[in-house]
């Protein structure tokens, strides 16, 4: 679900397509895929990643469609222009999130499960791949990532399988944080399922095995745990 600047609310469906709706008119348009016209959208599973484009302006949007790649819709002519990886990386059948811009627009992040993260240059529509390599230290902790987020410094944050990283945009190196044992200063578990930002900026950091709190200003971590006396839901997958 997206509303844009103009307030409409785009659905994305399982099944039934992309919905275009007004809260004062209803539904104005639904775009579904047809297999003899390319400029449809790729898929009628459409991925939770939706936003206007800064690149190409307001009157267009990037949705993800799943493993059928991702696609950019012209809101005035309805027509979308599909995008997928495999036609530069042999990677098919990726499950494609698109997540954000960064760097004066003219980039698109893509995360594409299981095979780490891509960039692609707006202005050259050509993509960098970037995964884990078991042999860079420095690098991406796990090809399975789970979530991406860009914060106002533009750092950008991935929640993985093997823990928290965090890309240090100027050195390319990654930030690691990983589970510490017997310590409510580490992460309380590696695999990354959710997160939320406060208020207040701070990171509420949800694993497999419960809470965890960071504060990207002072890099203090907390997790919360049965020492704690949370909740038994709360010890466990949040």
């Amino acid at each position: 679900m997206y509303l844009d600047a103009a307030g409409i609310l785009w659905l994305g469906t399982r099944g039934a397509g992309l919905i275009k709706f007004s809260p004062e008119a209803g539904v104005l348009a639904q775009y579904k895929y047809a297999a003899d016209d390319p400029s449809s959208i790729s898929s009628n599973f459409i991925s939770r990643g939706m936003f206007d484009s800064e690149f190409h302006g307001t009157n267009f949007l990037w949705v993800s469609a799943g493993n059928k790649g991702f696609n950019l819709l012209d809101k005035k002519s309805g027509k979308f222009t599909r995008f997928t990886l495999n036609s530069t990386n042999p990677v098919g059948g990726a499950s494609v999130q698109l997540e954000t811009h960064l760097n004066g627009k003219h980039e698109l992040w893509i995360r594409s499960h299981p095979w780490g993260y891509y960039v692609m240059d707006l202005s050259t529509g050509l993509y960098t791949h970037h995964n884990h390599d078991p042999n860079d230290p420095d690098g991406l902790s796990s090809h399975l990532v789970k979530w991406m987020y860009k914060d106002n410094s533009e750092t950008i944050w991935f929640g993985t399988y093997a823990g928290l990283d965090i890309l240090n945009r100027q050195e390319l190196q990654f930030q690691q944080i990983r589970r510490q044992m017997n310590t409510t200063t580490g992460l309380s578990n590696d695999f990354i399922a959710s997160f939320y930002i406060d208020s207040q900026e701070r990171f509420w950091i949800g694993t497999a095995a419960g809470l965890n709190m960071l504060d990207p200003e002072t890099g203090h971590l907390r997790n919360f745990n049965q020492h704690l006396q949370l909740p038994e839901i709360l010890r466990t997958r949040v």
